[in-house]
């Protein structure tokens, strides 16, 4: 029980501010690379690339040692804004802090909603999970400038899709890069009861899909 209760504090930590940080680290290569296109003088520009890199390093290296760290705050403000609130939450955060194009859609929203309604409170915080997850290796790894999640109902099962314009990956890439967050996805998906589908390839459009029962 200890083990698992650490594994999932770990992970809490690694969603949450490895997110931020990632988006902090985005940020600050864009400002290194419109100083270095400016008209400033060749060492102000210098000086200024190298501590931008230097914020950029510190970020990885704090973002890695999140990963081990085992403190963590439940995040009681998700079951106030249910599945839908909270997607439509997560999609405004990534489009503000990663710069992209982000959204939430429905095949038919009135019968989604029924459905997700009545899906039990844990769930919401796994499916933001998964959500964040995916974004966040879609800008990260991928490259992605648009994102969306799209709800539908296939039958009686609820489909949940995150699509990305980014590259394709391996899903079954274990590297300490991408393969807690892939694990994550795959152990929410575990907890939802959810059967997971990865439709990626190396041209890119990257969906993973959960059909949840």
């Amino acid at each position: 029980a200890t083990h698992e209760a650490r594994a999932r504090l770990a992970m809490e930590l690694h969603d949450d501010v490895g997110q931020q940080l990632t988006g902090m680290s985005l940020l600050v290569s864009a400002a290194a690379a419109q100083a270095d296109d400016s008209d400033l003088p060749e060492d102000f520009r210098a000086s200024m690339s190298e501590q931008l890199g230097a914020v950029i390093q510190l970020a990885s290296e704090v973002s890695a040692k999140i990963r081990g760290l085992h403190q963590w705050t439940p995040p009681d403000w998700l079951a106030g804004l249910g599945v839908l609130g909270a997607c439509k939450e997560l999609v405004e955060q990534a489009g503000n802090l990663y710069r992209v194009k982000a959204k939430v859609t429905f095949a038919d929203e009135d019968s989604v909603k029924a459905a997700v309604n009545k899906l039990p409170a844990s769930a919401t915080e796994h499916i933001y999970r998964v959500s964040q997850e995916a974004i966040n290796n879609a800008v990260r790894h991928g490259g992605a400038s648009a994102v969306e999640i799209r709800f539908e109902l296939v039958g009686s099962t609820s489909l949940i899709e995150i699509w990305n314009n980014g590259t394709g990956f391996d899903a079954n890439d274990r590297s300490p890069t991408k393969g807690m967050g892939l694990g994550n996805i795959r152990y929410r998906a575990q907890a939802l009861g959810a059967k997971l589908e990865w439709l990626t390839g190396t041209s890119g459009n990257v969906r993973i899909r959960m059909l949840l029962p």
